[in-house]
């Protein structure tokens, strides 16, 4: 297993959109838009259909579905073409009223009714067919920890050693803690539920173990990969770096998303014939702050941003202009960021020339990427974590997308990744060095122009400041990080223009074994730097299918299985990312 392997892992998140703002919620998994669970049975404003006729729900619901869909029979007979009508699936219309009180949970056969009606509601709105839905399971987050905690654990050392020192370069996560178990953490707190494309099944995870609730909107969205998983068979797609995996969710994110998101309008707005099953977790059961918000945010962002990519493809020329793009996705997530720029930005493929001495050796992954690109988003998510130690790098307001006149996060694009720091970003690859089980890392970053290197390495400086390094006196960007800092570690950064090299090691003396380029840990006797000067020549030449298909990088989680999960990032949100 190395750096960059990737598992389709899809997560939903459950923070709410308060605690984005540093407000403590309770109740935040699941739809915590709204402070009630509502029942297909009855509710405040609605009671059981059962036994009106189609004609009656017709004019309520067709005009919210696409034109795509079938126009359902006053009887809600079955359609002559069967599952291959959009809008109804497996006995059931997407308008068809059910005769099910889901308060103390659902039975076997219940839960089967949902699930086709959800599968027949989330066709009318994508206008694709089911061949099949995957059986659905419903577990309490107990449960789910223990299955995440056995995936984890199958992690190797040389994939461990890696990922701990890409997060000690990132000023993330630190060496006095395992990113692998702060992964594992992420993933137990935050998932609301997944799709396992490999054994075709949804679990959807329920917050209350003594009565096992079902959320109507996390299933459609996991449902949804399913569907997306006929189609466009997902696990083609290489997705072995940060950025490349950021860059390619943006699209199956940010298209199944979008449908949930109008599904749950749908369900909060009363436009459904009858009310959705809607799980509140009402004490906030195993909602919370997230262990890194860093992290949170390096994989939230094809939730945030995805959504609206996919509008933008939507309004050139409908769903089949989104299909045409599961032939020829993103390849950064630069291009879901801005989606003008789709098919336009090509990654700076940077050449990076091993200069360790005989002591350090550059780690090397069988059938894998022996490097990591983080991206755009991902520099964007490690300047925006301080905010959550009341230490801002990027103001909350530059980051959030508040809505100037209610002051409400927009619960559709609640994280803004253009930041000013990082806009320039034209391309990084992240290599780690090893020595007798010890580890150092060289990060090599492009941009546009020098100034906006000098832009990133400003704020970059911020984050050496707030995670404790001091600077060595006489060098030019040398630090230390000792005592009180999380990160025991020695830094340089090097500055060519528009490129900058970030260089970690265990200690001072360690940075020349690892990259020789570095400057004197002494003082230097003369200002003029030209060990910034990297022999290797920047190969900013276009990258290559070939190229990017094989980039490295440690996705959002590790799991055994190929999973698609569906994170409940702010529910009003569903925070997670993304699963």
């Amino acid at each position: 297993m190395g750096p960059g392997h990737n598992r389709f892992f899809l997560a939903a998140v459950v923070l709410g959109l308060a605690l984005l703002t540093g407000v403590a919620v309770a109740g935040t998994s699941g739809v915590a838009a709204t402070d009630t669970t509502t029942t297909l049975e009855e509710s405040a404003d609605y009671t059981t259909l059962e036994g009106v006729d189609a004609s009656t729900l017709y004019a309520a619901d067709h005009d919210h579905v696409h034109e795509c869909a079938a126009e359902p029979p006053a009887d809600f007979s079955a359609p002559a073409d069967g599952n291959d009508t959009i809008g109804w699936f497996d006995g059931y219309w997407y308008n068809q009223p059910l005769d099910i009180d889901a308060t103390d949970g659902l039975t076997e056969d219940e839960l089967e009714q949902v699930s086709a009606r959800t599968a027949a509601r989330f066709e009318a709105l994508r206008c694709l067919t089911f061949e099949e839905i995957p059986p659905v399971e419903i577990v309490d987050r107990e449960a789910f920890a223990e299955e995440t905690t056995g995936q984890y654990g199958e992690v190797d050392e040389q994939t461990r050693l890696f990922d701990n020192a890409q997060f000690e370069a990132l000023l993330l996560i630190g060496g006095t803690e395992d990113s692998v178990e702060v992964r594992e953490a992420d993933r137990s707190a935050t998932v609301g539920g997944y799709y396992d494309f490999i054994n075709d099944e949804v679990v959807v995870i329920s917050d209350d173990p003594d009565q096992l609730q079902l959320d109507e909107a996390i299933l459609a969205h996991e449902l949804g990969h399913a569907l997306q998983n006929q189609h466009f068979d997902l696990a083609r797609y290489e997705r072995n770096t940060r950025d490349l995996d950021n860059g390619k969710l943006g699209v199956i994110e940010g298209d199944v998303h979008r449908v949930e998101q109008q599904y749950l309008e749908y369900c909060e707005e009363g436009v459904w014939n009858e009310p959705c099953i809607l799980d509140d977790a009402e004490d906030g059961a195993g909602a919370g702050e997230p262990p890194s918000w860093g992290l949170y945010f390096m994989q939230f962002q094809p939730y945030s941003d995805g959504p609206n990519f996919i509008d933008h493809v939507y309004e050139q020329g409908g769903w089949d202009a989104v299909n045409a793009v599961y032939d020829d996705m993103p390849r950064s997530a630069v291009e879901i960021i801005y989606p003008e720029r789709y098919g336009e930005f090509t990654v700076a493929d940077l050449e990076v020339p091993d200069r360790s001495d005989d002591d350090w050796e550059r780690m090397t992954f069988e059938d894998e990427p022996d490097y990591n690109v983080i991206g755009q988003a991902g520099l964007s998510a490690i300047l925006m974590e301080p905010a959550y130690d009341f230490n801002p790098i990027v103001p909350q307001e530059e980051f959030l997308n508040i809505d100037p006149e209610t002051g409400d996060i927009d619960p559709e694009n609640p994280l803004n990744y253009d930041l000013e720091a990082t806009s320039g970003w034209e391309g990084d690859k992240l290599y780690v060095y090893e020595n007798d089980g010890q580890a150092g890392a060289v990060w090599k970053l492009a941009w546009e122009d020098a100034e906006d290197a000098t832009t990133f390495l400003d704020a970059y400086e911020q984050l050496i400041d707030h995670r404790g390094g001091e600077h060595l006196e006489g060098s030019e960007n040398t630090y230390v990080f000792d005592d009180g800092s999380d990160f025991d570690m020695a830094m340089t950064v090097i500055v060519d223009d528009d490129r900058l090299w970030i260089v970690t090691a265990p200690t001072l003396e360690d940075l020349e074994g690892v990259h020789a380029d570095v400057e004197s840990v002494e003082p230097p006797a003369d200002d003029d730097d030209d060990t910034a000067d990297d022999e290797a020549g920047d190969d900013a030449a276009n990258d290559d299918d070939t190229a990017d298909d094989s980039i490295p990088g440690f996705g959002p989680a590790v799991a055994v299985a190929a999973l698609l999960a569906v994170g409940f990032v702010a529910r009003v949100g569903d925070n997670r990312p993304g699963e």
